[in-house]
């Protein structure tokens, strides 16, 4: 079957007004157009690239942080999934954000850091001081490590804010 036949096959099945004959949330979920080319998680050099990334976030001085969390509001979807799948690794609670026992299981596998170093890069990222690490916060510590801060991106972040 052709990708947009698939597709519109799908859709179709989604817009049945008989919810008896409607597919469920779980088939939905799991048909093959919608699953197709998704992986549940992130490459292990995605991986590698974002941990490195929140490591330098987390030395970065406050402005900084917070114009990476202006410019994480601004993002797309499109243009940070695969951040994503990251995010969704370490929050293995799927709550929608990182607690601190989340986040220290995720960098403790990578060997590279101390447990003194994580406990800090979590309170360097946790600039809310909520305790966990919310989407937005993730966010900007990582959009470096997908190379995603360009001057177009700050210009448009900061061109309705003042």
């Amino acid at each position: 079957m052709k990708p947009k036949t698939f597709c519109l096959n799908y859709l179709s099945q989604l817009l049945v007004v008989d919810p008896t004959l409607r597919y469920t949330a779980y088939k939905a979920l799991n048909h093959p157009w919608l699953q197709h080319g998704i992986t549940k998680e992130a490459t292990a050099e995605t991986k590698d690239a974002v941990y490195k990334s929140i490591d330098v976030y987390s030395k970065e001085g406050e402005f900084k942080k917070l114009a990476l969390q202006v410019i994480a509001r601004k993002s797309t979807t499109a243009e940070i999934f695969k951040l994503r799948k990251v995010f969704d690794g370490m929050d293995t609670g799927g709550d929608g954000y990182i607690t601190r026992k989340e986040f220290k299981t995720a960098l403790t596998k990578t060997g590279s850091y101390s447990p003194e170093q994580i406990i800090v890069m979590f309170n360097d990222l946790d600039v809310n001081e909520s305790g966990t690490i919310v989407y937005t916060e993730f966010l900007a510590a990582t959009l470096e490590a997908h190379g995603r801060i360009e001057e177009q991106r700050v210009v448009e972040a900061f061109d309705n804010c003042c």
